[in-house]
């Protein structure tokens, strides 16, 4: 485990100085330019290295945040009751994860690596509850694939960026004492790490929906 984290720190950092050179190496081709140092044909070539390093530093970035996140593809803000899916289920036929949440084993690895996710609770009633939850997975540009008022549920389908991948979430509004508590799952579709993709997903989700709720007043 120590040695693991050794290669970790090792790789930041030469990808922190690879960024930073690459960074240099394009700002100093305008310049080199502009002061004469260099001709503008040298100055492109400039550019190209620094595009050629940013270029393998994304992937790079990528597998740290992978080696960094736990082996888990399956987040929700109610690790005791997760919402469940229903018109879902028969788009995840081909899936190679389950619908079914993979219980406490589950829930720790996330208690540990995503210690703030959790339920959000708000003021307005049920039904303004999901009115906004509805609302802020449109905004979030996922696939509605569920809007059912009656038992406050919501499902939809969202598409990663970089590899287009599918993952799919859940919301679930309950009537609380004084408010509505909102619940959201996202689960990734294919793979055993979503390299904390669905924890984003949620955080992104409850920050608009709080957004949108206070430019409604």
């Amino acid at each position: 485990m120590m040695m693991q984290r050794k290669y970790v720190i090792y790789f930041t950092i030469v990808i922190v100085i690879s960024g930073l050179c690459c960074a240099l190496a394009a700002m100093v081709a305008g310049i080199g330019n502009r002061f004469g140092w260099w001709d503008f044909h040298t100055g492109i070539r400039f550019l190209k290295w620094a595009a050629y390093g940013e270029a393998l530093a994304i992937p790079a970035s990528m597998w740290m945040i992978a080696h960094r996140a736990p082996p888990i593809h399956d987040i929700t803000t109610d690790t005791e009751n997760p919402p469940k899916f229903v018109a879902i289920v028969k788009l995840r036929k081909d899936a190679s994860n389950p619908v079914e949440y993979g219980g406490q084993q589950v829930a720790k690895l996330q208690r540990m690596a995503y210690p703030d996710i959790g339920p959000l609770i708000i003021d307005d009633s049920p039904a303004r509850a999901f009115e906004l939850a509805f609302e802020t997975a449109q905004k979030m540009g996922w696939e509605i694939a569920n809007a059912d008022t009656d038992n406050g549920l919501i499902e939809a389908t969202a598409t990663t960026f970089w590899f287009g991948f599918k993952d799919d979430v859940a919301i679930r509004i309950t009537a609380q004492e004084h408010g509505s508590r909102i619940d959201v799952r996202s689960v990734s579709r294919v793979g055993i790490s979503d390299i904390g993709t669905n924890a984003k997903r949620i955080r992104t989700f409850v920050k608009l929906l709080k957004n949108i709720q206070s430019s409604h007043f």
